[in-house]
């Protein structure tokens, strides 16, 4: 989509939210007496009562970790009863995979490790996708009770439709968008709460943020500036959290990976992103081997599923063993094939 044809386009889709919401009164939730949320640009705060027809957030942050943490905070402190909001924002080169994903299956590490492209790992369900700078991310919030992600998409159809009359579009059954009924164009995600509910898609785009505030007319747009502690209180807790080891690879699900060469054959568990158990089968049925592979088993126990983990760890084994040649040959071999799992 060129620059030209992007904003008319972006216009229209806002244009269809905003002026189709109704009055709304917003008011933060779980709050204490003396906090107060503002809009960014001396708005009014978020404790007194706003009028308004519908709202528009466009972050200015480009981090995925940021990002992400501002959905959570909309969703864990804003009351939709009587609202929608609509959050635009863009990443720098990212991975992001859904909430139950396994990143070691969704991800080329090698290539990842080699680049500056940042790997994250949402609240939401959904698959693996790629963002950049090139891509507009569309977050619809609502109440759980008017969460309609068919809506939502047939917003976006007919946005497109309005520019470009001729554009074969349609919503499948998967809540996908498609192309001249073939070609997969969007896909979407969502988190549902017991009150509030968002879902999340993303859209191609080349737009200048300057021709935004030309083109549109509706009230409710605030560019929003996510790393303010002072309006978004706890949004930097949230980042560390959704940026940390712990939350990226130990979320997965616990899995399996098996690697051969020839007769000999490891089998890897991995639970919490860490070994949980190494099955070793094509060996010699040598004691001494035996006994050697049963202490790095129990040595790789716990350790994250990373090749600098493993690989630290297989090392130091290696040089401590006291075995002979033919033997730490074995060895040699056992380990090569463990640390290829991981990429």
């Amino acid at each position: 989509m060129s620059r030209n044809a992007c904003w008319p386009f972006l216009q229209n889709l806002f244009m269809k939210l905003t002026l189709s919401a109704s009055s709304v009164k917003l008011q933060p939730i779980k709050a204490r007496a003396d906090e107060r949320y503002r809009f960014i640009g001396d708005k009014p705060s978020l404790h007194q009562e706003t009028i308004v027809k519908g709202i528009v957030y466009h972050s200015l942050a480009t981090d995925v970790y940021l990002n992400l943490s501002f959905e959570d905070w909309v969703y864990n402190n804003l009351d939709l009863s009587s609202s929608d909001i609509l959050l635009l924002w863009r990443n720098d080169p990212s991975v992001v995979i859904g909430r139950h994903q396994n990143p070691w299956a969704e991800c080329n590490h090698r290539t990842l490790a080699g680049s500056k492209v940042k790997l994250a790992r949402r609240r939401s369900g959904g698959g693996a996708v790629y963002h950049d700078h090139g891509n507009l991310n569309c977050t619809f919030f609502t109440s759980r009770k008017r969460y309609k992600r068919r809506r939502n998409l047939d917003t976006i159809i007919s946005a497109v439709r309005s520019r470009w009359p001729d554009v074969d579009l349609e919503a499948t059954c998967r809540d996908d968008i498609v192309l001249n009924k073939s070609f997969k164009i969007s896909g979407s995600a969502s988190k549902l709460g017991r009150d509030v509910a968002y879902h999340h898609c993303t859209l191609l785009h080349s737009c200048d943020k300057q021709l935004l505030a030309e083109l549109l007319t509706v009230d409710a747009i605030y560019d929003i500036d996510p790393s303010d502690e002072q309006v978004w209180p706890g949004i930097h807790s949230s980042r560390e959290e959704l940026q940390s080891w712990q939350w990226v690879y130990g979320k997965t699900p616990p899995f399996s990976i098996q690697r051969s060469n020839g007769s000999l054959s490891v089998l890897l568990h991995i639970s919490g992103g860490a070994i949980s158990g190494l099955v070793v089968t094509g060996v010699s049925a040598d004691h001494s081997l035996v006994s050697g592979i049963q202490t790095l088993s129990a040595r790789l126990k716990g350790v994250h599923f990373t090749k600098e983990a493993i690989g630290g760890v297989c090392s130091a084994f290696l040089e401590e063993t006291h075995l002979s040649e033919d033997q730490k040959t074995e060895l040699t071999k056992v380990c090569s094939l463990i640390e290829d799992a991981v990429s």
